[in-house]
């Protein structure tokens, strides 16, 4: 077979995947600027957006539909997926890069406190709630009740960084001291999350949970969380100095680029 059939799409194939991604652009800003009128995140709008086409209601209600726009061909929900990670990554890169790196002592004991109140709190309130409530049904084949308390309480506990950042972004208050601290706490809680998921994880899966993965998944977490706000800075700062670096005398967002995606 020709390999260039292989990996391209056919002009049908493309007419039909680019519909997709502009009823999605417009029912996202369409309704992101509904909500704003009435002084609602924006954001919220453009999830309320893509709620209407996607399986909650168009699918839902018009599956022939729905899938005629978004199951047009194999590949397309793959070709979306990639579209929404490309967001997702570029979104998370102008949040990180409009945050500011310093906390002073008392911005260190807010993040405590809203650790405590966010994170602490909520995740015990997830990790009894089966004490009241039957979620035996929601076991699965692993029959481990450990590991579903677990994934419960992150449930109940864990935040949306994305959504947080696109709501501070609209807001135009992503470089203020309230946003850096409720971020930070947001990272530092999806960090301690990550980790509870990895041990429910481990819990279900074929090996058994050790100390020494737990041990190793925090360790490389830290180490990464180190590198990059110690040792990556200084490298980048000397990369952008660098009669060597053609990439950033050609194009300036192109080096950005790159550096968004070497980390993702």
């Amino acid at each position: 077979m020709d390999v260039a059939k292989q990996i391209t799409l056919n002009n049908m194939e493309l007419t039909r995947f680019f519909f997709a991604i502009v009823l999605l652009l417009v029912s996202a800003h369409w309704f992101g600027y509904i909500f704003q009128r009435f002084k609602m995140p924006k954001v919220i709008g453009e999830i309320v957006g893509g709620l209407v086409l996607g399986p909650t209601l168009l699918g839902f209600f018009a599956p022939n539909i729905y899938n005629w726009i978004f199951n047009a061909f194999e590949a397309e929900g793959k070709l979306i997926s990639i579209i929404y990670w490309f967001g997702l990554v570029l979104l998370m890169f102008i949040s990180g890069f409009e945050i500011q790196r310093s906390f002073s002592k008392g911005d260190k004991k807010t993040i405590f406190a809203l650790l405590v109140g966010a994170t602490a709190i909520p995740f015990l309130a997830g990790w009894l709630a089966p004490s009241f409530y039957d979620f035996s049904p929601f076991l699965g084949s692993a029959d481990n009740m450990l590991a579903l308390k677990i994934v419960i309480a992150i449930a109940v506990a864990v935040t949306s960084i994305p959504v947080i950042s696109k709501i501070f972004i609209d807001l135009k208050i992503m470089d203020t001291r309230f946003a850096k601290i409720v971020l930070a706490t947001a990272t530092i809680q999806d960090v301690i999350l990550w980790i509870a998921l990895a041990i429910a994880t481990g819990l279900v899966s074929a090996e058994a949970v050790s100390t020494s993965n737990i041990t190793s998944t925090i360790l490389i977490t830290l180490a990464f969380f180190g590198v990059t706000l110690l040792i990556i800075p200084k490298l980048i700062r000397f990369s952008n100095n660098s009669r060597l670096n053609l990439l950033i005398k050609s194009s300036a967002s192109g080096y950005a680029l790159f550096i968004c995606f070497f980390f993702a």
